[in-house]
């Protein structure tokens, strides 16, 4: 007698988990505009990371910069140079207990749409595409 019960409690519980997430579409899990996915989206350097950094890091960091503290992003062997440290990511996540500044300076922290676009680049190989 307690077996049927077990299997439909068991039953019913698989139902509500199976039925939970099915509905939700991408657009609704994350914020508008944000094209990452983990699993699907193809994250490009030139229309995705580009208008990110023109935005919110070229003014200090770029090739027309006065004051890029030697650091200039629009380089490429710069800018693989602090992904493969570590420091791009520890900058703009504003991770605490770092060596390194927050960043952008003096502004808001990027959003997290724009971090996850990068972080998704970077664990896609950070191609120039």
């Amino acid at each position: 007698m307690k077996r049927p019960n077990f299997y439909l409690f068991f039953l019913i519980i698989v139902a509500r988990y199976l039925g939970s997430c099915t509905s939700a579409s991408k657009e609704m899990l994350l914020p508008t505009g944000c094209k990452t996915d983990d699993t699907l989206y193809v994250v490009s350097y030139t229309s995705d990371v580009v208008p990110i950094f023109e935005s919110n890091c070229y003014a200090c960091h770029g090739s027309t910069s006065h004051d890029n503290s030697g650091v200039n992003l629009q380089d490429t062997t710069v800018l693989n140079h602090y992904i493969e440290n570590g420091q791009l990511l520890a900058n703009i996540t504003q991770t605490p207990g770092t060596d390194y500044d927050p960043m952008p300076k003096n502004a808001a922290k990027l959003d997290t749409c724009e971090i996850s676009i990068i972080h998704q680049w970077i664990r896609q190989g950070y191609p120039q595409n």
